[in-house]
């Protein structure tokens, strides 16, 4: 093989590995999740992504200020279609940061008032597999894996340090209420505004 043969083959590696690493970086990337998924919670409690619910997945960072002024808007949501749709939806909490703990996330849980089941993915095992890369960013699952909506809870940030005084795309809700009505989600993905989940 030749000095140009093989600085091409070199040269053509580093290309598709770059190809690689901007397709699996790429915000908004569709994903279909197994049905089949199980995972553990920080009880230690298992659970699988059901096929008679829709789950929706929360990423959340308990020091990130915009994670926690949410948890109010994300307690409200889940009691609301709790009561349109009992038994039919299931919420799961993610916590993606290094250096959490299930005390930490327990006691966050205890001040804001969340009673999901709460996953610790300090590994990013689930932030890698929805592509996640904000907290807090929401993902949508159908029962049969479909991703339908991935991005931001609502409108209310648009930009770090700035909020509207109230929020008027209420994303999040309008994609579970679209799912159970039979309706086109529109949109099915935005820009998630918070903490980058650092890997």
């Amino acid at each position: 093989m030749t000095k140009f043969m093989k600085s091409s083959m070199i040269f053509f590696r580093l290309i598709l590995l770059f190809s690689i690493l901007s397709a699996n970086s790429l915000y908004g990337q569709k994903v279909i999740i197994r049905s089949s998924l199980n995972f553990t919670d920080i009880d230690k409690k298992n659970y699988q992504v059901k096929q008679n619910k829709l789950n929706v997945f929360i990423f959340l960072d308990t020091e990130c200020p915009i994670s926690q002024r949410y948890t109010s808007t994300l307690v409200k949501i889940k009691n609301e279609l709790d009561y349109l749709y009992p038994k039919s939806i299931a919420f799961y909490t993610v916590f993606p940061t290094k250096g959490a703990t299930s005390t930490e996330i327990r006691a966050f849980n205890d001040k804001f008032h969340l009673n999901y089941p709460s996953l610790l993915d300090s590994h990013h095992l689930f932030a890698n597999m929805f592509n996640a890369t904000i907290t807090p960013e929401v993902f949508v699952v159908n029962h049969s894996g479909k991703l339908e909506y991935q991005g931001a809870i609502d409108n209310w940030y648009y930009q770090l340090g700035k909020a509207r005084a109230k929020a008027d795309s209420l994303y999040l809700k309008n994609a579970i209420l679209s799912v159970f009505n039979k309706k086109k989600v529109d949109p099915n993905l935005t820009k998630a505004v918070g903490c980058d989940i650092e890997r």
